[in-house]
């Protein structure tokens, strides 16, 4: 472009330079302020909240809380209309990723420091809380059961709803009838009760047959 002045020529050259100058200076500043790229740690706990359900697990069994809120929400919906109850109130959820984990957890529930678990036992719950094995550990860290069983896995989780229901009601209502409920129950909801190996679980809840 041709200017008819060589001042204004000028001006415009010194201004181009100083554009440079200043554009080079933010594009330097600007890279190192950036922090270096890195993936999250696979044992990172996260609390992820999905369909009005908050449960917690490391990032690396994350991809199951959906499995499990919706396995979760399905016993709800069975145990509260079979037994006529009100919604459950809110209780948490964990996923645990290691047999050391869960145990560690239900050493300090249950004040029980020396207690060991058996290695059926995949999960637990009462009325503010349920804890699980993660699913993924199950061939490690558990016997009797089988992960790739959707079915089981759904099943093992309404069962631990039913405890938490137990547990509210106990809390919260006179449950004198529920006892009498639950064995007249059983050839309904058995498939939800009976995940431990050898009966073994199933003849702790059934006592009252």
């Amino acid at each position: 472009m041709n200017f008819p002045d060589a001042r204004l020529s000028n001006f415009v050259a010194r201004s181009s330079v100083h554009q440079i100058l200043f554009s080079a200076i933010i594009l330097a500043a600007t890279a190192g302020c950036q922090q270096p790229t890195s993936s999250a740690p696979a044992d990172e706990w996260l609390t992820v909240t999905a369909g009005g359900l908050s449960i917690r697990a490391v990032r690396a069994d994350s991809g199951l809380v959906p499995f499990v809120r919706d396995a979760v929400r399905n016993g709800e919906s069975i145990a509260t209309t079979f037994f006529t109850a009100a919604p459950l109130q809110p209780y948490s959820i964990s996923i645990y990723p290691d047999r050391t984990s869960l145990t560690d957890r239900w050493r300090v529930a249950w004040q029980f420091p020396s207690f060991q678990a058996e290695c059926w036992m995949i999960a637990a719950a009462w009325a503010t809380e349920l804890d699980l094995l993660s699913p993924q550990a199950w061939s490690r860290d558990a016997c009797g059961h089988d992960a790739g069983n959707a079915t089981h896995v759904r099943n093992v989780l309404a069962h631990e709803v039913v405890h938490v229901l137990h547990g509210q009601l106990g809390q919260h209502a006179n449950i004198g009838t529920l006892p009498h409920q639950l064995h007249l129950s059983r050839h309904r909801v058995g498939p939800l009760i009976d995940h431990a190996p050898h009966g073994k679980l199933t003849k702790t809840l059934w006592s009252t047959q």
